[in-house]
């Protein structure tokens, strides 16, 4: 486990010139989440990987991808045994202990239903669905907004709702009936139940949940305000020449 104290273990001055050049090496947790993030011969590949590589090199960064999980990643940010995550959502919670960036891509969550399930796929939304006795399933501490949130708030209905630690694990049993709905991101849904074999076992719901910009989260415990500048001046000067935009439809289609 690496921890860093004071402005940070990964972060030394360089002078250049007249003035002095900060060079930083990040390390950023990752699990497989296609087409965002994927093994590759080489390593990890995919969208977010391909954007953040981009957006480090452009801050004079050098990146490191190390496999973690979700829920330990976050707990790992906010000690700073890593310095962060990609893809993430602001939430209150997490900005007590970790830095967000600019926004560098845009993220829909939606839901996945049963392709048989006729009667799901007429309801116009989750709180309807859930009074119907219907069960969704989320993936541990993902944020899937407010209407979700207040939701899970509810005594009356927060029973509906059952959280599991992979949304790999959350499809397969959608397509065992275990669930009648699971929330996520459709394009990585899509892609993942295909891979899984189930692909024409489940479909996706028109009912949109949550539109939202993602951020690099980078932990205050290892990451400090200069880096974060040049992290965020590299992510809008990467917009404002179409570079950012470029790789998502290289992904994803304009």
């Amino acid at each position: 486990m690496r921890w860093c104290v004071a402005v940070s273990c990964l972060t030394v001055a360089l002078t250049v010139g007249s003035g002095a050049v900060r060079a930083c090496a990040l390390t950023i947790g990752w699990e497989p989440w296609a087409p965002y993030q994927m093994e590759g011969e080489d390593g990890p590949k995919g969208l977010d990987i391909d954007l953040v590589t981009t957006i480090m090199d452009r801050a004079g960064c050098t990146v490191t991808f190390k496999t973690v999980p979700w829920a330990r990643l976050l707990m790992s940010i906010e000690i700073g045994a890593v310095d962060g995550a990609m893809a993430a959502a602001y939430t209150d919670e997490r900005a007590a202990y970790a830095h967000y960036s600019a926004p560098y891509r845009h993220e829909t969550v939606g839901l996945m239903v049963r392709a048989d399930d006729a009667g799901i796929r007429g309801a116009d939304s989750l709180e309807a669905m859930l009074r119907d006795g219907k069960v969704i399933g989320l993936w541990n501490d993902y944020y899937y907004g407010e209407t979700v949130e207040a939701l899970r708030a509810d005594p009356a209905l927060n029973t509906g709702f059952h959280v599991v630690d992979h949304g790999r694990t959350m499809l397969v049993m959608l397509s065992r009936g275990r669930f009648d709905a699971t929330l996520g991101d459709p394009v990585a849904d899509v892609r993942s139940a295909r891979d899984l074999g189930i692909g024409d076992k489940v479909a996706v719901h028109g009912l949109t949940v949550l539109e939202t910009p993602v951020h690099l989260l980078l932990s205050k415990a290892s990451v400090d305000a200069d880096t974060m500048a040049r992290i965020d001046a590299a992510i809008e000067s990467a917009r404002a020449d179409g570079t950012l935009e470029d790789i998502v439809a290289g992904y994803l289609g304009r």
